[in-house]
């Protein structure tokens, strides 16, 4: 049986304005076996498209960052999601933020890592 240890909980972004595109700094993840970001979001408006979320991954600082996960829209108002990554391969992950046609609202994420 795995024994899994809880490691990490961090913000990877505290309540970016959703009104503008963003891309967190990098957040190394070398030491850890698994993790998820949970997103959650307040008061987000828009017009037509709904403004998305994605975790990008590279094994170097200068390599390009690939997509892990298919970016998620995000719904009108105040909810939130959770991305689980098992057998995470990358160095380093980065949140993007895309607005679309967003004109209000707060978006943020936290990190949560183990080893097992």
């Amino acid at each position: 049986m795995d024994f899994v240890v809880h490691k990490l909980n961090v913000k990877l972004t505290d309540e970016q304005a959703a009104d503008a595109n963003y891309t967190s700094e990098p957040f190394n993840i070398q030491s850890f076996s698994l993790f998820c970001v949970q997103f959650y979001w307040e008061d987000i408006a828009f017009s037509t498209l709904a403004p998305t979320l994605d975790i990008y991954g590279s094994n170097s600082l200068d390599a390009p960052f690939s997509s892990i996960n298919v970016g998620f829209a995000l719904s009108a108002g105040d909810n939130s999601s959770l991305v689980n990554v098992e057998k995470a391969g990358y160095a380093y992950i980065k949140i993007v933020y895309n607005k679309r046609d967003a004109t209000a609202g707060k978006v943020s994420a936290i990190i949560n890592a183990k080893v097992i």
